[in-house]
């Protein structure tokens, strides 16, 4: 299991290319379009103690904090793939 902080690094840091990233399950309702779904992050801006990614899916894109959208509150909860 992975801490934020940790994803948070991660993210920053293979964000030159995109990071395809699936959500099985979530029990926050702004992520209703993304449970049982892939997706893209392919950005991020850093506000204060918060990092927000740049989700793309069925061909738009939307902003979330990351925190959020990894800490679905369910198991399995997903994942992303990281290039190396």
């Amino acid at each position: 299991n992975i801490s934020p902080n940790h994803l948070c690094l991660l993210v920053k840091y293979t964000i030159y290319r995109i990071i395809p990233c699936l959500t099985l399950l979530h029990q926050h309702p702004s992520m209703e379009d993304y449970v049982w779904h892939w997706y893209i992050i392919n950005g991020y801006e850093q506000f204060d103690n918060t990092l927000m990614v740049k989700t793309v899916t069925y061909g738009t894109w939307r902003w979330f904090d990351l925190a959020t959208l990894w800490d679905t509150g369910k198991s399995p909860k997903g994942g992303l793939i990281l290039f190396s």
